[in-house]
């Protein structure tokens, strides 16, 4: 087991949340993106058999996009 929280921690990130179910993940939602940052959400889910689907778009295309949008550029 991969501990993911104290690898966050030990990169100087002091706002990191280990959610393992949707009360947390609601309870903690808008504390994680109000808070001033860096912060981490450690998602706790379980394994599914489905494929994993494959993105319309390249993944460089749309981290262009993420970008533009959080940069406002």
């Amino acid at each position: 087991s991969i501990d993911f929280e104290g690898i966050a921690r030990a990169a100087g990130i002091d706002h990191v949340l280990t959610i393992d179910n949707e009360d947390d993940f609601d309870k903690h939602l808008d504390e994680h993106f109000d808070s001033p940052g860096p912060s981490v959400f450690v998602w706790k889910i379980e394994r599914a058999d489905e494929p994993v689907p494959k993105p319309a778009r390249p993944i460089r295309d749309r981290a262009h996009d993420l970008r533009a949008a959080l940069t406002g550029a």
